[in-house]
């Protein structure tokens, strides 16, 4: 089993590329995707798996051999998409995003978009926020000034008193 964060904006374009000696089965969370038996050995490219919709998402394969030595090998590609929500100027210029988590900036004087990715890892960005063990890197192309403030998400069946969350903002130029 293979867990694949779909990240806000989930993952399209699913494909699996593999060889099997003697067969193979693909369920994507939980609904069985794809199965074939091939004695002897066969390859397969390109075979369309679907999408994951955002947030955690599991695909399981499980492979039939006949034979000991018998190999697998397995390529699973596809498309994240990434939130990016227009933003307009003016004051108080509020950015929702559909995982509930919400960018408002206090001036906007040109126009843009503002991204949000969701991420179990930290992100190669020059910085970003974490909160409950989750990472959000947010970036635009907004011209701003003043305050922004952010709202992110949290599942209450984790943390159950709201008052002990954290949010950290990861800047490595002050090296924390």
């Amino acid at each position: 089993m293979y867990p694949v964060d779909g990240g806000a904006g989930g993952i399209t374009n699913l494909r699996a590329d593999f060889t099997a000696s003697g067969g193979i089965s693909f369920w994507v969370n939980g609904e069985f995707a794809f199965g074939a038996l091939s004695p002897g050995g066969a390859a397969y490219s390109g075979l369309d798996l679907g999408s994951l919709p955002p947030g955690p998402n599991v695909i399981q394969v499980l492979r039939e051999s006949h034979n000991d030595n018998a190999g697998m090998d397995v390529q699973i590609t596809g498309n994240v998409r990434v939130p990016v929500a227009q933003t307009a100027t003016g004051s108080n210029v509020p950015v929702s995003f559909d995982n509930g988590a919400s960018v408002t900036f206090s001036s906007v004087a040109s126009a843009g978009t503002t991204t949000l990715t969701p991420s179990a890892f930290p992100p190669a960005s020059q910085g970003a926020f974490v909160v409950n063990g989750a990472y959000y890197d947010i970036s635009t192309t907004v011209n701003f000034a003043g305050a922004i403030t952010v709202t992110l998400p949290y599942d209450p069946r984790i943390v159950t008193d709201p008052f002990l969350l954290r949010l950290y903002h990861l800047d490595p130029t002050v090296g924390d």
